[in-house]
């Protein structure tokens, strides 16, 4: 039957390989904590300098934890020298987390663990009374070297990837991204600089040949004059706005479609009739939907202003040119009463 001598060093053997194990861990994450913290720091993170402190900070703590536990796991005499050490540190650790008033959390955490450490110290004291402790090396002084020697080198070699640090990166400014107009015209390109207004060649924007080709084709039947029937209008009209849709997809600036020549017209003196087409019929209705939205909640000295723009856009749908009655007729379905009263009085 094993006796309380033999009982009481297999118990700090057992405590000390326990602790040795721990420091290892503690350490290889406080490598991954560190790196995470350098390049926080690097970024700019307001909190990460702090925090990389205290990752330094228990990088000490755990090296004298790895040297306790080796010391107890080989019943060192240098045991209750190197266990005290680290039990003062998580000590001062947890007082100097008290006076910042975060014992919160992980903090709590630390607070158990102290406990836990200094229940063992009562243990360590008792196989000090009890002479469990070998002297392995002499002097002592020799033997204290030799333990923090070794807690110091195992640290060093978990801890050697802690040493990285961000490289300086300088970030030159970038230019933002141009704005762009889609905007078709006779003889140059349909997308213009939205600050320049420069024709801007779709081949050299880096798009996606297949939609470079599908703007030239589209295009294309625009630089060849009037349409040929409403169908091709209506048709053109409906692939300008899906390549629209997929130049947004791919353009990191901003992009305006501006198939429509409404404005023009609003502003043109005479009779726009003969130049309104669906581009601009259907730019009309839709101004005219959100014109009766708002006459709901206008204000009095608000209401006169959008009744005339009302009458304006209403004029020039009920002026379109006979080859449009089918456009007009399919908005007119589709529209408020308010709408479908504007264009009537027209």
């Amino acid at each position: 039957m094993m006796d309380v001598t033999s009982l009481l060093a297999g118990i700090t053997i057992a405590v000390g390989l326990a602790y040795a194990i721990g420091a290892v861990v503690l350490l290889r994450h406080l490598v991954a904590a560190a790196v995470t913290g350098e390049m926080l720091v690097a970024l700019g993170d307001a909190g990460a300098a702090a925090e990389r402190r205290r990752v330094r900070w228990w990088m000490v703590g755990a090296t004298l934890l790895l040297a306790a536990g080796v010391s107890l796991a080989v019943l060192s005499r240098t045991a209750p020298l190197f266990y005290g050490l680290a039990g003062l540190f998580q000590l001062a650790w947890l007082a100097s987390a008290a006076r910042r008033g975060s014992v919160q959390g992980a903090a709590r955490a630390d607070l158990h663990a102290v406990a836990l450490y200094l229940a063992f110290g009562v243990l360590v004291a008792w196989a000090d009374l009890a002479g469990q402790w070998h002297a392995w090396v002499e002097p002592a002084a020799l033997e204290v070297a030799a333990v923090a020697g070794i807690a110091a080198g195992g640290a060093a070699v978990l801890l050697r990837h802690a040493a990285w640090r961000a490289p300086a990166l300088t970030f030159a400014p970038r230019a933002p991204p141009p704005a762009l107009r889609l905007v078709p015209a006779h003889g140059v390109s349909p997308l213009r600089d939205a600050a320049t207004d420069a024709p801007v060649d779709p081949a050299v924007m880096g798009l996606d040949a297949r939609l470079v080709a599908r703007i030239a084709a589209w295009d294309s039947v625009f630089q060849a004059g009037a349409f040929a029937d409403l169908a091709t209008e209506q048709a053109w009209f409906e692939e300008g706005l899906m390549i629209a849709g997929a130049l947004q997809l791919v353009c990191e600036g901003s992009l305006r479609v501006e198939l429509s020549s409404l404005d023009a017209l609003l502003l043109a003196a005479g009779t726009p009739a003969p130049h309104c087409g669906v581009a601009e019929i259907r730019d009309a209705f839709q101004r005219l939907e959100i014109l009766a939205l708002a006459g709901d909640q206008a204000a009095a000295e608000d209401a006169a202003a959008l009744a005339d723009e009302a009458r304006r856009l209403a004029a020039i749908v009920a002026q379109a040119a006979p080859r449009y009655g089918p456009e007009v007729e399919a908005g007119l379905r589709a529209a408020q009463p308010e709408v479908r009263a504007w264009i009537a009085q027209a």
